[in-house]
């Protein structure tokens, strides 16, 4: 008498296939998703400011609190403007070019500190190695936000300082990944064969390691896109980040927000993007991740 199989056992199936098609459907559209957004909000803060209808930073107030087009407004003013007349689409675009410059600068200089870091800790080893990890933990123990918040208060509102602090403090989670993985390279048999002819540290750091870390620190870099965005209109939203008049989309936020119940557009426009972005950013990164992982679901 042949075995039958348990009804349980293929209701469980159903699910799990179900969930695993859901899940391959959804990594086949998070990169087409969070690309086109990307994209979208890259070129608005790149040619954005140049087609802008108005100035960002002109002040009518004869036409305050207008609502958006779709509710009530005029083609003047698409998205409204805010309670000094300003046009709030102008700002928006504005606002993109500064949350781009500040993330794109701002992973480039500590990706760039937390790689050199990395590699020397890592391939260097001994008391190089302790000295800098307990500096790179001591920086990761402390909050990042937190830290920006001291120090912006310390040194002042600006888009420059916001630059440097979120740098000085975010190289660390590059150089703590980013130095697991030159440990494992450093006794790969082709390390070995290049020490044994001959070839210096510097040369096999530029010919072995850095090229075999680079797809880690693309994925690193591009989720702190999000975080730089969102660090940075967290500092502008608490005044310590771009100093008004200058369009950021945290300043608006931090404006709309005396406004929820007469003008919502000046929080709800600057919110919608700054949340988009931040999910664009982390969706393409989680997604060149598993895709660069040899041994991860594909």
């Amino acid at each position: 008498m042949g075995i039958q199989p348990s009804t349980d056992l293929l209701l469980e199936g159903v699910p799990v296939a179900a969930e695993r098609r859901s899940f391959r459907i959804l990594k086949t559209h998070a990169p087409i998703f969070s690309g086109t957004v990307l994209l979208i909000f890259v070129l608005a803060g790149i040619f954005g400011p140049l087609v802008a209808p108005h100035d960002p930073v002109r002040i009518d107030l004869q036409h305050n609190l207008q609502p958006p087009l779709l509710f009530g407004g005029n083609w003047t003013y698409p998205l409204g403007t805010d309670s000094l007349g300003r046009d709030v689409l102008s700002r928006m675009l504005g606002g993109a070019r500064v949350s781009f410059l500040v993330a794109f600068t701002v992973v480039f200089i500590s990706g760039s500190i937390g790689l050199l870091v990395a590699v020397v800790s890592g391939y260097v080893g001994g008391v190089v190695d302790a000295v800098l990890m307990r500096l790179t933990d001591a920086t990761l123990a402390f909050p990042l936000i937190l830290l920006a918040i001291v120090l912006a208060s310390i040194f002042g509102a600006s888009t420059k300082n916001v630059i440097i602090i979120l740098a000085a403090g975010g190289w660390a989670s590059y150089a703590r990944v980013i130095r697991s993985e030159v440990l494992s390279l450093k006794n790969h048999e082709f390390v070995s064969m290049s020490i044994v002819m001959g070839g210096g540290r510097v040369w096999i750091i530029g010919r072995h390691i850095i090229p075999n870390v680079l797809s880690s620190l693309v994925v690193l870099a591009t989720l702190q896109v999000g975080a730089a965005i969102l660090s940075e209109g967290s500092l502008s939203f608490l005044g310590i980040g771009v100093p008004p008049p200058n369009p950021s989309w945290g300043g608006m936020l931090a404006n709309g927000s005396d406004y929820l119940t007469v003008a919502w557009w000046l929080a709800v426009f600057p919110g919608v993007a700054l949340s988009l972005t931040v999910l664009a950013s982390n969706l393409m990164g989680d997604w060149l991740r598993s895709h660069s992982d040899p041994t991860g679901m594909r």
